[in-house]
């Protein structure tokens, strides 16, 4: 086929794209209308309260109305005047300006609960005036924004200097002490009356307009340039369409150069930041005109190309509804397919699988056209959905068992190695072949033991629950095995004392050796049994009570260890008494201590 656009149509279509990327960047310079009324409002409401509202520490001093401290009224101050910025801010958006509100109107809530109702009623004084010149100067200090210039501040809003607005806002609060103050006298009202009057007058002489100008809205000669240029871009340029296809438009060169020339006049337009409003509606208009007069002259073409059938839609279509075939069960009800799993009775899945034999058929088919090509995807994807709706998840929950053989191993091991423990304070009182702990040590292994006795026990424990109990207990374990220590004592081969008539009361006990590691050193009665419960006891040499820590069998044997001969050499003394049906007896033993 033979390109009749010619050189012109090249360039021009190059200036259009050129041009569309321009004019798709200008809304962007579009400031559009902000909604500031809300904002208007509570800004408004919120003046009206802190105008009536006194600054007190404990309304003592204030008459009548309500007043709130000088912490919350500052803050409340704050937010008005920062909501009063964000309205008198010409450049605000509207996400802004609605953040503004909410943000007041949560102070406002703070400061209408920090509010309360004046105590103080005044006598003689009258302070009626007074008090309403500080409302009023307070409401219109309220509804004054700080600015250098103005220049910021909207054409509807007022501003002063900063240096007009702390001396006004001085001026009410020295009026408010003197308001707030029982003693003030009338003459003293009087004057801060006066005073007051005087800075409010100074106060609005002070105050101006804003000059901030509200921007033009662009918006819709945007659109209609973006519009201009997507029309444009879809017309091809030919002399008489027979080198365009049927599907597309085209005009001549000279049609399209004119809507060009008008497409580029309305950009300047647009691009004129000094352009008025109505100089872009007029541009608005006069570009639709020059539309409705291309639009009349593009005609379609009249060359019909060879067409090349795009089957990858259907293809696509089919291989998936392949896979969501392949990912659905069959049943009858569902009951015998997993919850993970999904299914269709074998009707809905023959009906699927017969939609998808069509498909087939139409893609596999050279001589079908695009338009069977479309609707067999359409045919397909309907199926699908059909397909889709029924698929619904299985009923069918297999029966989980729980695996509580390591936990109950672990239980066993655990009761095993408690059982092989003894309990001690010390283990003095245990033998050297066997293994103590401290009763604090024990029950908290007892107590783990238990704890996973339990969770062994529960029918409805999870897998995950017994295999942490497991783990649990496996770590107590470990924790009580270190735990466990030898004991120290070895019976037997002791001196023994026998309470026999004629028995001397003073003997002569073994010697101790500080150094030796065997067999523990001990003095022990014979026959205990035969004394009588609780009187055996035992005394130091410098008279007080053997320490526990070096008796056992219920007081019957003296380890002769630290607590008795505190590691001194030499020689040492003990005196063990005891009861034999209420016969005192007793004796003194003396031993040795060396190296």
């Amino acid at each position: 086929m033979k390109n009749k656009t010619g050189l012109f149509g090249i360039i021009a279509l190059t200036a259009v794209i050129g041009f569309s990327m321009t004019g798709c960047d200008q809304p962007n310079n579009v400031v559009p209308p902000v909604d500031r009324t809300a904002l208007g409002g509570t800004i408004a409401g919120a003046q009206t309260l802190l105008a009536g509202t006194a600054v007190s520490e404990d309304g003592a001093g204030i008459a009548s109305g309500y007043w709130a401290p000088q912490a919350a009224t500052s803050a409340f101050t704050t937010a008005i005047a920062t909501a009063q910025g964000v309205y008198g801010n010409a450049a605000a958006t509207q996400a802004t300006v609605n953040a503004a509100t909410e943000t007041l109107t949560t102070a406002r809530a703070i400061f209408t609960a920090a509010r309360q109702p004046g105590t103080y009623t005044p006598a003689g004084a009258d302070r009626t005036a007074l008090g309403n010149t500080i409302a009023e100067a307070r409401l219109l200090i309220a509804g004054t924004v700080i600015s250098t210039d103005g220049t910021d501040v909207a054409t509807t809003a007022h501003w002063v200097t900063a240096a007009a607005h702390t001396a006004f806002d001085n001026a009410i609060a020295t009026a408010q002490s003197v308001h707030g103050n029982p003693a003030a006298t009338q003459g003293q009202i009087t004057t801060a009356l006066l005073n007051l009057t005087t800075a409010q007058a100074t106060f609005i002489a002070a105050r101006q307009s804003g000059t901030s100008v509200t921007a033009v809205d662009r918006t819709a000669l945007a659109q209609a340039i973006v519009a201009a240029q997507v029309l444009l871009a879809q017309t091809e340029t030919s002399t008489d369409g027979t080198d365009v296809p049927a599907t597309a438009h085209w005009t001549t060169a000279t049609v399209r150069a004119t809507f060009y020339s008008a497409i580029a006049t309305a950009q300047g337009v647009q691009d004129n930041t000094n352009a008025t409003q109505a100089q872009i509606n007029a541009a608005v208009t006069t570009l639709a005109d020059a539309q409705v007069t291309f639009s009349t002259a593009r005609l379609p073409g009249t060359y019909t190309p060879v067409v090349i059938v795009d089957r990858t839609a259907l293809a696509q279509a089919i291989a998936a509804a392949q896979v969501l075939l392949a990912q659905t069960e069959t049943s009858s009800d569902g009951a015998d397919v997993p919850a993970t799993a999904h299914w269709t009775t074998a009707t809905v899945r023959t009906a699927f699988d017969n939609a998808i034999n069509t498909a087939q058929s139409v893609r596999d088919n050279t001589n079908a056209t695009q338009a069977q090509i479309n609707a067999a995807v359409t045919t397909l994807a309907d199926a699908q959905v059909t397909f889709s709706t029924a698929r619904l998840p299985g009923t069918y929950t297999p029966v989980v068992i729980v695996d509580r053989t390591a936990l109950a191993q672990a239980i066993a091991a655990a009761q095993d190695l408690l059982a092989q423990t003894e309990t001690s304070p010390d283990g003095y009182d245990i033998p050297a072949t066997a293994s103590w702990t401290t009763a604090t040590v024990r029950t908290a292994f007892d107590n783990a033991i238990n704890t996973a006795q339990d969770v062994h026990d529960n029918t409805a424990a999870t897998q995950i629950e017994v295999d942490a109990a497991t783990a649990t207990l496996e770590a107590a374990h470990t924790t009580f095995d270190t735990a466990r220590l030898p004991g120290t004592f070895i019976p037997g081969g002791n001196f023994e004392i026998d309470f026999s008539p004629g028995m001397a009361t003073n003997v002569q006990g073994p010697t101790v050796y500080l150094g030796y590691t065997g067999q523990p050193h001990a003095i022990t009665l014979l026959n205990p049994d035969r004394f009588d419960t609780g009187s055996i006891r035992w005394l130091l040499g410098n008279g007080e009570p053997v320490p526990a820590a070096a008796l056992t069998d219920s007081g019957a044997t003296l380890i002769l260890n630290s607590h008795v001969h505190g590691n001194r050499t030499g020689e040492h003394r003990v005196t063990v008494e005891a009861g034999i049906d209420g016969v005192p007896h007793g004796a003194v033993v003396d031993f040795t201590v060396e190296l």
